[in-house]
């Protein structure tokens, strides 16, 4: 695998875990609100006192093949580009 080849794979998996990501995953307030969401990353909690709004943070509507699509597979994703970057390259 030449140069070339190597930055369009990685940046190909990049886009395909970012895309993942923006389309299974939602960020902003509601992680509580109702019973078909599930909360991932919570910055804020239940209470009224906190700042921004209560169950604010990281959440999915699709269930658990939101967790696995949005979550999950993006990682395995990204941390397939970093050993396609950082791969030993062919010595000649």
């Amino acid at each position: 695998m030449n140069d070339a080849q190597r930055i369009l794979v990685v940046g190909l998996l990049l886009m395909a875990g970012a895309t993942m990501s923006f389309a299974f995953l939602n960020f902003g307030q509601g992680a509580f609100s109702r019973e078909d969401r599930i909360a991932i990353l919570v910055l804020f909690g239940h209470g009224k006192d906190s700042t921004i709004g209560p169950g604010y943070g990281l959440y999915t509507t699709n269930g658990v093949p939101g967790v696995l699509f949005g979550l999950i597979a993006p990682i395995f994703l990204f941390a397939i580009s970093v050993f396609v970057a950082l791969g030993a390259r062919k010595r000649d």
